[in-house]
């Protein structure tokens, strides 16, 4: 179908810019993919897209809005079986949360996730979890539990093959909790294990 390669081609653009950085970008293609299926029914491409929409209202710091829709994606996803999608949808869920000081909640739904990456063999989304466990802790200021959330996931991550974008997350973490805490020496030890990774 035309329409379902047109809005998959998109979608592998929107990709690419958000893994750049380039957010905005990252919109336009995604706003582009959803255009090209309207009307139109493949779910799995649908839920994908409509994940990357909350990733970048997300990355937009609209906690509120990202904590309510993707809850509702994670539901519809679990029940069509789209187990990478609810995973991934329940992790923003948890982290936007956390940033809207609701840190209870955010550490049962992060650890639930975590939970469930795991068991369905997910591992990048397992690790992504733990990052964001760490950075619901720090929000809510346990530096301690953050700290050892960011070790443990550090472990994790040198224990088999990942993407360096995880361990970028866990050193940068680690690196703003030490300058947070007064370790300067530390914190650019750490600055520079996070450079590294970043351009690997």
């Amino acid at each position: 179908d035309l329409d379902k390669r047109r809005a998959a081609a998109a979608l592998a653009r929107a990709l690419e810019a958000d893994a750049r950085g380039d957010f905005a970008l990252g919109s336009r293609h995604v706003d582009s993919a959803v255009t090209d299926l309207a009307g139109s029914s493949f779910p799995a491409l649908q839920l994908r897209l409509e994940a990357e929409q909350i990733y970048l209202i997300h990355r937009a710091a609209r906690e509120r809005e990202c904590a309510n829709r993707s809850a509702m994606l994670a539901s519809r996803a679990k029940e069509l079986s789209y187990r990478w999608i609810a995973a991934f949808a329940d992790e923003e869920r948890a982290s936007c949360l956390g940033a809207i000081e609701d840190p209870a909640e955010a550490r049962t739904a992060i650890k639930e996730v975590i939970s469930y990456a795991e068991a369905s063999r997910y591992p990048e989304l397992a690790l992504r979890g733990y990052g964001f466990a760490a950075s619901i802790e720090s929000a809510a200021g346990d530096d301690d539990a953050a700290w050892g959330m960011n070790i443990s996931g550090l472990e994790k991550w040198w224990s088999d093959r990942h993407r360096p974008i995880r361990a970028y997350q866990f050193y940068m973490d680690l690196y703003l909790s030490a300058m947070h805490s007064g370790a300067v020496h530390l914190a650019l030890a750490l600055a520079r294990e996070a450079q590294q990774q970043a351009f690997a």
